[in-house]
């Protein structure tokens, strides 16, 4: 009788294991179908996602993710004149700076007009990020700038508030890059989550 209790109790594990690493390795290759969207066609504006960023010697800067978006976009806008873009992140408790602050000025610095970029401050998740940005100016015909690793749940979480966006996506090529895929896997697990059921 234990006998037959304890090979129950193993093949339960072995079940419960085999389901959870199933699930895992769909959500990580849904991850990885959006690794390197490219818009199809030009669009009026663009949203560049905020993530952390540092302060060194009393200068807040984007952090290396947050470069590497930056500069995707900056490429972008270069080769569109006429796209408008929208920085969007608020200030963490740890940093002296909104994220749309820096972003903005590191755009700044690297030649792009002030004129043509917009500053939402306010957003502390990808979902706010998205609504108060349309809210300062219509994201319809927009084209979205994150990390690779970040594509799918944000066009997921667009796409759930009705947005249908282009994707353009930043290679990360930083020292996280593997902890970032990871931790993105349980992220879009809990969205999924909270999107379906």
């Amino acid at each position: 009788m234990r006998k037959k209790i304890y090979k129950t109790l193993i093949a339960s594990v072995a079940l419960i294991f085999i389901l959870f690493t199933g699930v895992g390795l769909l959500i990580f290759l849904l991850i990885f179908s959006k690794r390197k969207a490219r818009p199809k066609k030009s669009a009026e504006t663009m949203l560049i996602l905020g993530t952390q960023v540092k302060t060194s010697h009393g200068t807040t800067l984007p952090s290396q993710t947050l470069k590497e978006r930056l500069d995707t976009g900056f490429t972008y806008l270069q080769q569109h004149p006429s796209t408008t873009v929208i920085v969007s992140g608020g200030q963490g408790a740890d940093e002296s700076a909104s994220e749309a602050a820096v972003m903005s000025r590191y755009l700044q610095q690297r030649g792009l007009a002030k004129e043509r970029i917009i500053e939402e401050d306010q957003a502390t998740t990808t979902k706010e990020n998205l609504q108060f940005s349309h809210q300062l100016r219509s994201l319809t015909d927009a084209v979205l700038v994150t990390s690779d690793f970040h594509m799918y749940r944000s066009l997921l979480i667009a796409n759930h508030q009705g947005l249908h966006l282009q994707g353009l996506s930043a290679a990360t090529e930083n020292s996280s890059k593997y902890y970032s895929y990871l931790r993105e896997t349980l992220a879009l697990a809990f969205t999924l989550l909270k999107i379906y059921l």
